[in-house]
């Protein structure tokens, strides 16, 4: 007998794409691999875990770090950022957390090293300026 997820019992769970019963807390279906949906509170969330969705990437942030502040800093952090959307799609809500928060350190990273290099820059022309006036 074939379900749609809309009419389930509670505690069951049933493939919108194919109607199999699946185990409770599955994240895939086991009869057509498709990824399975709960209803929450605020509305579908994946796999059953709410809020999972509002779990940022980082990823503008990332890509501005990039281009403007520390290269590899901000390249390492443009992979996290796109991990956080893969292990979301997964259903891994810690796993999107997780790197989420490793996107944000790296972006940090990047203008923290950024701001030092200038800080640096400076420090050393005011130094080489006062040596050259001096002599």
């Amino acid at each position: 007998m074939r379900f749609h997820y809309k009419d389930q019992p509670e505690g069951e769970m049933f493939c919108s794409k194919c109607g199999t019963q699946n185990v409770d807390g599955a994240q895939s279906c086991v009869s057509c691999g498709t990824f399975l949906s709960a209803s929450g509170g605020n509305g579908p969330t994946v796999s059953g875990y709410p809020g999972i969705h509002d779990i940022p990437n980082h990823l503008v942030w990332s890509i501005l770090a990039t281009l403007l502040c520390c290269l590899p800093f901000g390249i390492v952090a443009i992979i996290k950022s796109v991990s956080v959307d893969k292990f979301k799609s997964l259903g891994d809500a810690a796993g999107a957390k997780r790197a989420a928060n490793e996107a944000k350190n790296w972006v940090i990273a990047s203008v923290v090293s950024c701001v030092v290099i200038v800080v640096l820059y400076i420090l050393f022309v005011v130094i080489i300026g006062v040596a050259a006036s001096n002599s």
